[in-house]
């Protein structure tokens, strides 16, 4: 097996708010075939544009170094195009010969095509410089001119090729002193380094700074000069994840440093070239000689080692290097270690709960949380990875961008049935899906491990035992649960056209262990038993049929598990429990379309972990103004054809974490100034015919990216300082006047359309570039 220098980038997403049920099916898009596509002139070459490529590939990364051959040709060849194409980001080293050059700026201008992030070198030249070759005013403008011209039969390319040169000059990037010689590798590993801060910044960096700091202790307790640490955990625990965070934020700090993927394909013959391989990745920089790497420190990670025969052949490293250097192992088998005299060991955990989620969110949403109406899919499939980062991670990818029937079929064929091949034999062991899932699709045959999902129909009562998890039940033609059903093991139960005057009867043994349960239909009474499922997270009712549910029990608010409710059109509910205050878990409550209820109760503000509330077309609720209390935690409220709303409460504007608020619909005649605290706020809906004007401070809302003002027609013109919001799409008709010259760099106007427009992508390529922090 080749022994891999590098290692292909993590995915960047911008976190926005998607439609699942309305995307078109797809399947998750694999990152491209490079990191880095590095640009440069032909002259530039021998000099930092080689010196960067082997800076880039000793540090894991996957590089493109275009090799220039017909500088002005003015057709980029297939090779280049598929290249930029499919690189993560793109390094132009910007120099006088680069400018001249049609077959660079060619380069440079496809490169802003695809919208991929840029972070330019600039190579003894100043930005400024850029633009004075532009205006053909400044240095080597007869040349620019003269090669551009010629390469060239058209004035739209040439425009294409001056406007990239605009773009890219007022891009942050890194100036190259090529001067200050004895500096140039500083400069370089300056780079390399803004670069893997970048690269390597995952977009789902879940938990990792816990375990970088208690790998970080292991090490420091380490009395040896050379120290060796090892990684250990099950396969898809993240071990190379790990791993490659602590490259990232260590290898700075040592003269040298190497990473070396997939050791343990080797063949036990080339052991041997294992040993060389290391060698020459830790000398290439300085190009030592193995008896002087004894004068350096040196930082080398080697994932995935399996058998002590390699760790045999990796031990001399340590009488070569020099004193405070340190070797990384990752490995599945603690013995291997331990046989080879390596004490040092970070045991890799499970992901809790919350980080469990939070990582599948970022891989099936692209986002750290659910979207509205998948929150149970979401605990569900995490429990059922039990913690495994690789289940997490394939599960999400492959559900990306897949509407809810297909969350729905893979959640009854996936819950908990995921299985692994073991390498070197025929046999396939079933283990907990919890540990592991296989690298196929699960869209493929999976087979049970003695779990149980039922899906029926009608009157089927065969195979509702005792042993059964998940049930869906289609069209139950009684009117409770029926006294047969064995349910008590029972932690997924979906009832869907049902018309139940009970939940179940007195004579029925509660599901205790039950974890989710959704009724979509009618139902009258909520047992007071319901108290028994103290594991209960997740309760919906959508009442679509015009439900007869009037109250809730008392009883019911001693579910203090309860993290998810839902009580959707329920228009006979008129009250909730005086104790409701007891749900102190509850993040999510969904009462829409409760057209009668009248009003919270005054325990309502003890819900300090509510994250979303939605009240839409609760046409007859009275809302206090300090009904929050205490809460802090809100991220989306919903006030949506609150007809009653007249007043904004006191508390919204406080609400710090805020990202979403409708106030459509509702009688609002003021936006109080305090509005201005939101600066988290996303996204503003209003909709009130006596609403007025906007408030000045609606200017301090850095993140609001959309603002839809239709149905206000009172309105009076927006205040001025809503052109310093430059992330913002104006839900409306009309346009805008141009924003103040200073602002140029950050949006020259707000545009107002018909439909929500999504951010652009020169706005998302600009705040990337704002990692880099130069």
């Amino acid at each position: 097996m080749e022994i891999s220098s590098s290692v292909r980038g993590k995915e960047k997403e911008i976190p926005k708010i998607i439609d699942v049920n309305a995307m078109p099916e797809q399947k998750f898009i694999p990152r491209g075939k490079y990191d880095i596509f590095v640009s440069h002139s032909r002259s530039d070459k021998s000099s930092v544009a080689s010196i960067l490529y082997d800076e880039l590939v000793r540090s894991g990364l996957k590089v493109f170094l275009d090799e220039k051959k017909d500088e002005m040709n003015d057709i980029l060849t297939d090779s280049i195009q598929e290249a930029i194409s499919n690189a993560s980001l793109h390094i132009p080293i910007l120099s006088k010969q680069y400018a001249e050059s049609y077959w660079c700026l060619n380069e440079l201008s496809f490169m802003f095509k695809t919208g991929a992030p840029i972070l330019p070198i600039y190579y003894d030249i100043q930005p400024s410089d850029l633009l004075l070759i532009m205006k053909a005013e400044g240095i080597n403008s007869k040349n620019y001119s003269r090669y551009a011209m010629k390469g060239t039969s058209n004035t739209q390319k040439h425009q294409e090729c001056t406007e990239a040169l605009h773009k890219v000059s007022l891009l942050s990037g890194h100036v190259f002193n090529i001067a200050d010689s004895d500096m140039e590798k500083v400069q370089v590993k300056n780079i390399v380094k803004s670069v893997l801060n970048f690269i390597w910044i995952d977009a789902n960096p879940v938990g990792l700074d816990e375990a970088v700091g208690d790998i970080e202790k292991t090490i420091s307790q380490s009395g040896e000069s050379v120290k060796f640490v090892g990684i250990v955990g099950i396969e898809g625990s993240g071990k190379t994840t790990l791993a490659e965070e602590l490259y990232k934020r260590k290898s700075t700090s040592f003269e040298e440093s190497c990473f070396l993927y997939g050791v343990k394909d080797i063949p036990s013959n080339g052991l041997y070239s294992l040993q060389n391989e290391v060698l020459k990745n830790l000398s290439v920089g300085k190009k030592l000689l193995k008896d002087q790497l004894k004068d350096h420190r040196f930082l080398v990670i080697l994932d995935d080692i399996d058998h002590k025969d390699q760790m045999d052949a990796l031990l001399p490293l340590k009488k070569l290097v020099g004193a405070g250097s340190l070797i990384v192992i990752t490995t599945r088998y603690i013995d291997i270690l331990s046989s080879s005299g390596i004490y040092s060991v970070y045991e890799m955990g499970r992901l809790d709960q919350s980080h469990a989620e939070q990582l599948f969110c970022w891989h099936a949403f692209r986002q750290a949380n659910a979207l509205h109406g998948f929150e149970g899919f979401v605990e569900l499939f995490s429990s059922n990875c039990n913690g495994v980062p690789l289940s997490l991670k394939r599960i999400g990818q492959e559900l990306y961008g897949r509407s809810k029937d297909v969350w729905e079929t893979q959640l009854a064929r996936s819950s908990g049935i995921l299985f692994k091949d073991v390498k070197n034999s025929t046999k396939k062991v079933h283990i907990s899906a919890r540990e592991a899932i296989n690298t196929n699709s699960i869209n493929k045959e999976i087979r049970t491990c003695g779990l149980q999902v039922l899906v029926i129909k009608g009157k089927e009562s065969d195979n509702l035992t005792a042993e059964l998890l998940l049930l869906r039940w289609y069209d139950c033609p009684y009117t409770s649960l029926p006294s047969w059903a064995s349910l008590e093991n029972l932690r997924v139960l979906d009832l869907l056209n049902v018309f139940f005057n009970e939940l179940w009867s007195h004579n029925v043994k509660p599901p205790t262990q039950l974890r989710m349960l959704k009724i979509s239909g009618s139902i009258a009474k909520i047992p007071k038993s319901i108290r028994q499922l103290q594991d209960l997270e997740t309760f919906v009712v959508d009442g679509w049929v015009n439900t007869s549910l009037k109250a809730l029990p008392e009883e019911f608010c001693d579910l203090l598990s309860l993290k998810h409710l839902t009580l959707r059109w329920c228009r006979s509910l008129r009250s909730l429990p005086t104790n409701f205050g007891k749900l102190t878990n509850l993040q999510h409550l969904n009462l829409s379309f409760c057209s009668e209820l009248r009003v919270l109760p005054h325990s309502f503000r003890e819900l300090i972990k509510l994250e979303y509330i939605d009240f839409e077309s609760c046409r007859n609720l009275e809302i206090e103004p300090y009904f929050l209390g205490q809460i802090s935690t809100l991220e989306h409220m919903s006030f949506k054809d609150c007809r009653e709303l007249r007043v904004l409460p006191a508390q919204v504007p406080h609400q710090v974490n805020l990202k979403t608020l409708n106030l459509v619909g509702t009688s609002l005649q003021e936006i109080p100034t305090e509005m201005g605290k939101l600066i988290s706020l996303e996204v503003l809906e209003l909709g009130s015919p006596y609403l007025r004007e906007l408030p000045i401070s609606l200017g301090n809302m850095r993140n609001l990216t959309i603002l839809n003002v239709k149905g206000c027609s009172s309105l009076k013109p927006l205040p001025d300082s809503v052109l310093l919001l430059t992330k913002l799409k104006i839900d409306e008709k009309e346009k805008l006047k141009p924003a103040p010259a200073e602002n140029d760099r950050r949006g020259k106007y707000i545009s107002l359309t018909k439909k929500r427009v999504a951010k652009s992508g020169s706005f998302i390529r600009n705040m990337l570039l704002n990692r880099f922090n130069f």
